[in-house]
């Protein structure tokens, strides 16, 4: 894609949340993961598992099941990644 930072940045909240998450000093925020799959077709599962050594607590994980997108994306997929 070749995408520049300011490119993404509408998608994160502004130049310098992207700049932080980026440089690994913020996380993805649900709404980010979510804009992130529609707008660029990242795929969810590569987003919400990319690292296998981080597990969402179980508060948390019931946050991001409750996205629709999300969801839908693990129902159709039959996936447990969370």
């Amino acid at each position: 894609m070749n995408l520049k930072q300011k490119d993404i940045a509408p998608l994160f909240g502004g130049e310098t949340r992207a700049s932080e998450v980026l440089n690994g000093k913020r996380q993805l925020t649900l709404k980010m993961i979510t804009m992130l799959n529609r707008y660029l077709d990242i795929p969810l599962e590569s987003l919400i598992s990319g690292n296998k050594i981080y597990k969402l607590d179980p508060s948390r994980k019931k946050k991001i099941m409750r996205v629709p997108v999300i969801r839908d994306f693990l129902a159709k997929r039959n996936t447990a990644v969370l």
